[in-house]
């Protein structure tokens, strides 16, 4: 992963958000979904964050807000 060709669109604390939404992306069009996990081993604590492409980066969010209407808590 070239970190000039990506950006972050999302993260969250839930391995599972991340799962349900990296699936949804791809499932919409969206090509490569890079998933980069910044928790700590021994207390699970911290973010996991996803990257698209910068082209598909406007597409990504707005299917972000639509799976977060769709799947609010």
């Amino acid at each position: 992963m070239n970190g000039n060709d990506y950006v972050r669109v999302y993260y969250h604390n839930q391995k599972h958000r991340i799962m349900l939404l990296k699936e949804y992306l791809i499932e919409n069009g969206i090509e490569e979904v890079v998933e980069l996990n910044k928790r700590g081993s021994m207390l699970l604590t911290g973010d996991i964050e996803l990257y698209v492409k910068k082209e598909e980066a406007e597409k990504a969010k707005k299917l972000i807000e639509q799976f977060e209407k769709e799947n609010e808590d």
